[in-house]
This record gives structure tokens, C-alpha cells and sequence, in this order.
């Protein structure tokens, strides 16, 4: 009997011990547990506040490239619109030439010599010539509608300077009062191509130069 007491005095001690031990096994393990999470948390905090550190920078890089950029594509619309606004003169100073040329070529008060004056003539088709090859060289800078009267322009420009050469031709060969008669009529009708057709297109164009300036 007693030695029966003795054993189960014995497992009731182990069974203390054990579970003694359980729970101190288990707080270790939570302990462990906890400073293990605490520092993974150290740790995620940690690769945060460093993400984060490279987020602001990088988003500083690319305020300050998107800067440059805004800063470089107003220089270069500056400088588009500066050569723009220069071509635009060249443009308009050779059209009014153009004109002046035309008004001088064709104008009725000329003297019996309007027949044999080649200067008038060569004058207005050099402006002609001048104001195509430049605009032909410029034409990237203008909109369609631009583009437009000025080959209309041109175009009108270049009639009348033949039809004008054509009455001179007349003229000067006619053998009856008629044909001088109709040399005359296509003068005149020349003259008045250039102060109609020509200052009106010529008006138009300069609307449009206008818009682009900004200066409606």
C-alpha cells in the first residue's frame, strides 16, 4: 500500500513538473514568438519607410524631368512661333510687292511705249518668282487654308501676267483698229483682275495671318 502511495506520489509530482514545464515551454515559444513578430514588424516598417524614401525621390526625378520637358517644348513652340511670325512677314511683304508690281505692270496710265516695256513686265514676274520659291521653302509653317490663297494667288498672279504679255503681243501686231481695240480690253481687264482678285485674296490672307498671330 504504501509503495502504491509512493507511485502515485510520484506521477502526481512528475505530472507537475510536466505540466510546469508545458507552460513554461509555452510562454518561451510565445515569447519568441512575439519578439520574432515584433522584430519582423521592425523589419517591414523598416523596407517601408525606405520604399517609401524611393517613392519621394523618384517622384521628385520625374516632377523635375517632366519640368524639363514642359520647359523644352516651350522653348521649341517659342522658337516654332518665332520663325513662324518671321515667315509670315516675309510672306506678306512679298505678296504686297507682288501686288505693286502687278498695279504698276498693268495699270492703264501708261504712255504709247506700255507695248515694247519689258521692265514692268520682267519686274512683276521676278516678285512672282521670289514670293513661290519662298513660299515653297515656308509652306510647313501654314495651314491648308493658308496654303490655299496663296496658291490662288500665284496662280491668279501668273494669269494676268500672261494675259497681260498676250494684249501686249496684240497690240503690237494688230493690223486693224479691232485688234488693238481687244489688245486694250484685255489690258484693262487685267488692271482690274489685279485691284479685285488679287487685294481680295490678298485681304483674306491677311485674316488668317492674323489668327495665327493672335492680334484678331
Amino acid at each position: 500500500m504504501n509503495t502504491l502511495n509512493t507511485i502515485v506520489a510520484i506521477l502526481g509530482s512528475i505530472s507537475a513538473i510536466s505540466g510546469v514545464v508545458i507552460y513554461i515551454g509555452k510562454r518561451v515559444i510565445d515569447k519568441t514568438l512575439d519578439a520574432g513578430l515584433e522584430k519582423y514588424k521592425g523589419i517591414l516598417a523598416k523596407d517601408l519607410e525606405t520604399h517609401k524614401a524611393t517613392l519621394s525621390i523618384k517622384s521628385e526625378e520625374f516632377k523635375a524631368n517632366l519640368q524639363l520637358l514642359n520647359l523644352e517644348h516651350q522653348i521649341r513652340y517659342s522658337k516654332l512661333h518665332e520663325e513662324r511670325g518671321k515667315s509670315i512677314k516675309d510672306v506678306y511683304e512679298l505678296l504686297i510687292d507682288l501686288q505693286e508690281k502687278l498695279e504698276y505692270f498693268t495699270t492703264i496710265f501708261q504712255g504709247p511705249n506700255w507695248i515694247t516695256d519689258l521692265a514692268r513686265e520682267n519686274a512683276a514676274i521676278e516678285s512672282r518668282t521670289t514670293l513661290l520659291k519662298y513660299f515653297q521653302r515656308n509652306r510647313i509653317y501654314y495651314p491648308n487654308v493658308i496654303c490655299s490663297l496663296i496658291d490662288e494667288i500665284l496662280e491668279r498672279s501668273n494669269k494676268i501676267i500672261i494675259d497681260m504679255s498676250v494684249a501686249k503681243i496684240t497690240a503690237e501686231t494688230a493690223s486693224s483698229g479691232p485688234e488693238r481695240a481687244l489688245a486694250k480690253e484685255s489690258w484693262r481687264e487685267a488692271n482690274y483682275r489685279v485691284t479685285s482678285e488679287i487685294i481680295s485674296a490678298r485681304d483674306k490672307l491677311q485674316l488668317e495671318f492674323k489668327k495665327i498671330l493672335g492680334v484678331e
